[in-house]
């Protein structure tokens, strides 16, 4: 079994059982910003989708990697979908079922 401690000191197993985001001590806003990182949107269009400054969405990315023990944002996203604090369902691709004008 695979198990990953965060800096907070809590231990999450990685063997598929559900995990929950209090037990990482993310907060809803947190996750809110992982998602929209998670879409592939810079801290700028982040700010602007959740309606707060740019700085607000740096210091809820720094938290939230340093809660996960992420380096950067394409780690704390991959912990969070391994740890099921996002899903598929999260992923919104606005080109989806569009063709590409080449």
């Amino acid at each position: 079994m695979s198990w990953v401690e965060t800096r907070v000191g809590v231990q999450v197993l990685i063997s598929g059982l559900p995990v929950r985001a209090s037990r990482t001590g993310l907060t809803v806003r947190q996750i809110e910003v992982l998602r929209q990182l998670s879409n592939g949107l810079s801290y700028g269009q982040a700010a602007r989708a959740l309606g707060i400054s740019k700085s607000t969405v740096q210091t809820h990315a720094r938290r939230a990697y340093w809660r996960l023990g992420a380096c950067n944002s394409t780690h704390a996203v991959a912990l969070a979908f391994r740890l099921k604090i996002l899903s598929a369902a999260d992923i919104r691709t606005p080109l989806a079922g569009r063709r590409h004008a080449e």
